[in-house]
């Protein structure tokens, strides 16, 4: 017979979390000053330094880079695609002693490959985690709710989709549906 084991506090989930992710980002990033010629470290301590500046500086600047690129349109989101990353891992490089670059371009193709390697990593880590799913769906709705018409009409349901931002009434009072079939459904 084994006893239910209680889930940790939320506060220590979100610890562990954070602390893993920081290892996660630690490894990309010594393996990346590794493989990268023109990029190196006088040893794990000051990469461990750097993957924290690099997720401070993302935490800090990367809105406010994607709300700037996106003012300027299609050609700034596409810039912003490709510099954002690599301009982070420059600048952290460039404040964090002990690391080292030979140049922007170094750290350009080092920030993909960085990137590439704490994407899969993390996908590891969540993939079959369905609170990961359920803490997104929760972020989006927090972000689209006010976007959901409002209904004053008593027995009606209005169901918001995420996708392209569509939205379907459903009588719930018995009433029949509309007459045309929708693409969304009725």
């Amino acid at each position: 017979m084994s006893a239910d084991v209680p889930a940790p506090p939320v506060r220590e989930r979100r610890l562990l979390r954070v602390l893993v992710v920081v290892a996660l980002n630690w490894v990309a990033l010594g393996l990346t000053i590794l493989l990268v010629p023109g990029i190196s470290a006088d040893g794990g301590w000051p990469v461990l330094l750097a993957a924290v500046v690099v997720g401070l500086l993302g935490a800090v600047l990367r809105p406010l880079l994607v709300a700037l690129m996106t003012r300027v349109g299609w050609a700034g989101v596409v810039l912003g695609w490709l510099l954002t990353q690599a301009l982070l891992v420059y600048l952290a490089i460039s404040v964090t002693p002990g690391v080292h670059d030979d140049g922007f371009w170094s750290v350009f193709w080092a920030s993909w490959l960085y990137g590439a390697m704490v994407s899969v990593g993390l996908w590891f880590l969540t993939a079959g985690d369905v609170s990961v799913l359920a803490a997104h769906l929760m972020r989006v709705n927090r972000r689209r709710r006010a976007a959901a018409p409002a209904t004053t009409v008593p027995g009606l349901v209005v169901m918001l989709y995420e996708s392209n931002h569509a939205y379907r009434a459903i009588p719930m009072d018995g009433r029949p549906h509309g007459g045309v079939r929708r693409w969304m459904g009725e």
